[in-house]
């Protein structure tokens, strides 16, 4: 089916230029008088594939965050990284009519995981796990991004005064709709408080911010383009973000979850701290805005908050179940 509709989308953005869609019939229009042809819709009435001269970009909408987020930092994130490569902006805008977008290069590449979902059934699709040491290289490259390059521009922090927000507007929802205790909340805040104490302080690192095998595109070099830079931010725990999200994604994949976060840990250093409070942050944020109107997946992201707050639970979850009895319960 997904498939099919594919297709449909590629012969429609070919074919059928003036379709009732306000803004597809303004891109189209835009890009004709630029002189490129559409190839194929990627995301309809948001990304589209064109050509020009024999060359392949993506035409990408934007709102004006993210605008200002191609023309402030990853204008100055083209450099030399280990794995990690930063889509390349040609040009980017703002069009009375249009609305802000960007024009990128095309890049010539397979998705990591192409069959990858975290809704897979048990016993189908399998991670290679040749592919750990690559994601874990990606978090190394962002790790070493100079943060002076961006602190002064607009970029959004999660600091203090975010988190708590989200974090206060999302636990009197689930405490309203009986999902979650009184007394978990209150353990919630109390494990989250090694993220808010350093909100405002740093050490500041960048992502961006949709850290998850769809985004990773593997190039014929052997490097990993990490697409989606329109919601980009920095905080100051965001590696152990990135890699909490992922981990929390991976739920019927435990022998790959389980090497990717002893990776993360032997050559990152992550704060065991920092990550299972990002880890309540994501699975809160999941449970209550994601998935909030799929039951059994937000059934499964309360659960996976449980754990975390269980120190036994969290014990097991940070090192291999040989070792975990040896860690001290946190009180």
């Amino acid at each position: 089916m997904h498939g099919w509709w594919a297709r449909c989308k590629t012969l429609l953005v070919r074919w059928l230029p003036f379709l009732p869609v306000s803004w597809h019939r303004k891109a189209m229009a835009w890009l004709s008088r630029q002189g490129y042809k559409p190839v194929e819709a990627l995301s309809w009435g948001k990304a589209y594939r064109v050509e020009k001269g024999g060359r392949q970009f993506v035409f990408k909408r934007l709102t004006a965050q993210g605008l200002k987020i191609w023309q402030e930092i990853l204008c100055k994130l083209q450099g030399a990284f280990r794995r990690l490569v930063i889509p390349e902006a040609v040009a980017f805008g703002e069009d009375k009519w249009l609305g802000c977008w960007v024009l990128r290069r095309w890049l010539e590449g397979q998705p990591m995981c192409a069959d990858w979902s975290e809704l897979v059934e048990p016993g189908g699709v399998c991670l290679p796990m040749d592919r750990v040491e690559k994601v874990v290289d990606l978090l190394e490259d962002l790790a070493r991004i100079d943060p002076s390059l961006f602190l002064t521009t607009h970029l959004p922090r999660r600091d203090q005064r975010f988190l708590q927000k989200q974090i206060s507007q999302e636990t009197a929802q689930a405490e309203q709709q009986g999902l979650l205790s009184l007394a978990e909340i209150g353990r919630i805040w109390y494990l989250v408080e090694p993220i808010l104490s350093c909100a405002e302080t740093g050490p500041w690192r960048l992502s961006n911010h949709d850290f998850y095998f769809r985004n990773f595109l593997e190039l014929p070099d052997g490097r990993v383009a990490l697409l989606d830079w329109e919601v980009a931010r920095v905080s100051s725990f965001e590696i152990e973000h990135c890699t909490s999200y992922l981990w929390m994604l991976l739920w019927n994949h435990p022998q790959w979850r389980q090497e990717f976060l002893k990776q993360v840990k032997q050559r990152l250093g992550i704060d065991r701290q920092k990550f299972r409070a990002a880890l309540l942050v994501n699975a809160l944020h999941q449970a209550m805005f994601v998935w909030k109107n799929q039951p059994a997946l937000q059934t499964k992201m309360i659960q996976l908050l449980r754990n975390a707050l269980d120190d036994q639970q969290m014990a097991a979850i940070w090192q291999p179940e040989q070792e975990a009895t040896k860690i001290p319960l946190e009180r």
